[in-house]
C-alpha cells in the first residue's frame, strides 16, 4: 500500500504515479484510456523510526475519535452550529464555525490509518494537474491529518453553550448521531457507548417548544 512505501522509504525521495481516465458508459468501462498524466508525492523527510510511526498512528486515531460534529441546531438552515461532549456532559455552541466545509469532512477513518492516509494522498491527487506534485511531510503528518472534529472542537472552545446536558458515563470517544426522534421538526440526539459485548444507547429528545 501507499503507506507501507511511504513508512519504509530509505532516503527521501519522490513517488511517480501515472494516472490514467477511462470513460464510463452505462457501468462499463472503455477499453482505452480518454486521458492520462503524471503526478508524483514528494516526501521531504523520513519516520526515524518504526516506533514514531506507530506514535502518530496512535495520535490521529485519538483525534479522528472526538464526537464533534456539524449541526444545523437552531433550525436556521445553516449548518454552523458545533454538537460535542465536554465535562461529561453534551454541549451545543452556536454559530461557532465556517459553512465551508472541511479538507477531510467526509472522509473517515473506517480503513484505519494506513487508508487515511491514502485516501488523503488520493484525495489531493486530484487537484493536481499534469506534471504537478503534492508534499507528504512526515514530521507533520499528525497535523496534516487533522480531521474536521478536531476543528469543530477547537472552534466551540471557551465559548458558552446553547444548550447542554448530562451524559451516562462513557468513552471519551462515544459516538453521537442527531435525528428528529419525536417529529417536530427539530434535531434530537443519541449517543453510543461500545462497551463490552454491549451497547450502551442514550436518546435526549429535546423539550417542546
Amino acid at each position: 500500500s501507499l503507506s507501507r512505501l511511504v513508512k519504509y522509504l530509505v532516503v527521501p525521495g519522490k513517488l511517480k504515479f501515472d494516472v490514467f481516465t477511462y470513460q464510463n458508459d452505462g457501468g462499463s468501462f472503455a477499453k482505452r484510456a480518454t486521458s492520462r498524466k503524471t503526478q508524483s508525492v514528494r516526501v521531504p523527510r523520513l519516520i526515524t523510526m518504526l516506533d514514531e510511526f506507530d506514535d502518530i498512528s496512535d495520535e490521529v486515531e485519538a483525534l479522528w475519535d472526538i464526537p464533534a460534529r456539524r449541526v444545523d441546531w437552531d433550525g436556521d438552515g445553516v449548518h454552523n452550529d458545533v454538537l460535542d461532549t465536554r465535562d461529561g456532559k453534551l454541549t451545543v455552541v452556536r454559530n461557532c464555525i465556517s459553512e465551508e466545509p472541511h479538507p477531510l469532512e467526509n472522509l473517515s477513518m473506517s480503513r484505519g490509518f494506513d487508508g487515511l492516509i491514502e485516501t488523503v494522498v488520493l484525495s489531493r491527487l486530484e487537484s493536481v494537474d499534469d506534471g504537478g506534485e503534492i508534499v507528504l511531510d512526515l514530521g507533520n503528518l499528525a497535523a496534516s491529518l487533522s480531521p474536521s472534529m478536531k476543528a469543530f472542537r477547537d472552534a466551540a472552545e471557551g465559548k458558552e453553550p446553547a444548550a447542554q446536558h448530562p451524559l451516562w458515563m462513557g468513552k471519551d470517544d462515544r459516538g453521537i448521531r442527531t435525528i428528529d426522534l419525536d417529529g417536530d421538526g427539530r434535531l434530537d440526539v443519541f449517543t453510543v457507548v461500545d462497551g463490552e459485548n454491549t451497547y450502551r444507547v442514550q436518546f435526549l429528545v429535546r423539550k417542546p417548544q
